[in-house]
């Protein structure tokens, strides 16, 4: 009996191939596909809801904050730099003695409270005068002595020389005109620049700028660089309406300024000022007699407490 070998089924027969061609490689193992890491979820962005209502609340803030600025300027007479009569006369005598106010503001970081508008009345009764020629002829030594006896403050040195140097700028760039710092109705960036050359910091230089332009009407071409000046009770304010976030940046509470009211961002400055200290109190404010309550986050957070009284926005207005 004849044997027929078969081919093992593991091992299926080779194809022929066709003479003269090589052939074909085995093809390699197939590698398992590597898994996609998942992507992380984006952030669904705000309502579009959410930012109408925010923007419309700061539009109504804004308005609300214009209006009591207006209602604030338009008084009878500008607000007192002191409540003493006799200094708050020569520091504010633009006409006689413009230099009293430059003094003031030089002086103010050194002096508590309305020390630097004091100042200008006490020089004037050491020396005998305040006449802006006679002044420029005094030394650095004679304005020691000035200051030192008796002395007017503790760092009566450095008073002494900063009063030298201001008095010096004034007679050598203003032909001893402290006036020509504002006149000729300069960029508000000019007149905050030529207050700084008294070595005023940045922030003393814009709050002079708009008290110049705020209450005493000085003239200026634009009105731009005059910012809020930014202290604890501003701060406080812009916290509570929900104009900035707890702890912002101090750049930030001026770029939100300078949003809201881009032509004049200090003109905010004396209405966040007036509401801080009549109504909106650190401890105990008062949000029933805020006029800033019905857009204010703050009070809309505190009538969930007990024995609120209700506010406006009870009604759904808001």
């Amino acid at each position: 009996m004849i044997r027929v070998r078969t081919r093992s089924p593991e091992r299926p027969a080779a194809q022929p191939q066709p003479s003269g061609q090589a052939a074909a490689p085995a093809p390699a193992p197939a590698v398992p596909a590597r898994p996609a890491e998942p992507k992380p979820a984006p952030q669904p962005a705000p309502p579009v809801r959410v930012r109408a209502n925010e923007e419309k609340r700061q539009r109504s803030l804004r308005s609300k904050l214009v209006e009591l600025a207006h209602a604030y300027q338009h008084t009878a007479a500008p607000p007192p730099l002191t409540r003493h009569e006799e200094a708050n006369a020569l520091v504010t005598d633009f006409a006689a003695h413009p230099h009293a106010f430059i003094l003031a503001c030089v002086a103010s970081p050194m002096l508590h409270g309305d020390g630097g508008c004091l100042l200008p009345c006490e020089l004037r009764s050491r020396l005998g005068h305040f006449d802006m020629p006679r002044l420029a002829l005094l030394s650095k030594a004679d304005w020691l002595r000035v200051v030192s006896e008796p002395p007017i403050c503790a760092a009566g040195e450095r008073l002494a020389q900063a009063m030298f140097r201001a008095v010096q700028h004034i007679h050598r760039f203003y032909d001893d005109n402290a006036a020509a710092v504002w006149e000729g109705k300069p960029s508000s960036a000019a007149l905050v620049s030529r207050l700084m050359e008294f070595d005023l910091t940045p922030a003393t230089s814009v709050a002079a700028a708009n008290t110049l332009v705020r209450d005493f009407g000085v003239p200026v071409a634009d009105r731009y660089s005059i910012d809020v000046t930014v202290d604890g009770d501003v701060r406080r304010i812009m916290t509570r309406l929900g104009l900035v976030e707890e702890g912002a940046r101090h750049e930030a509470l001026l770029y939100k300024t300078r949003e809201l009211n881009p032509q004049y961002p200090g003109l905010l400055d004396l209405p966040l000022l007036e509401v801080a200290r009549t109504v909106c109190h650190a401890e105990f404010p008062s949000c029933e007699k805020c006029p800033l309550v019905e857009a204010c986050r703050h009070a809309r957070e505190r009538r969930v407490r007990p024995g609120m009284p209700p506010l406006p926005f009870e009604n759904g207005s808001q």
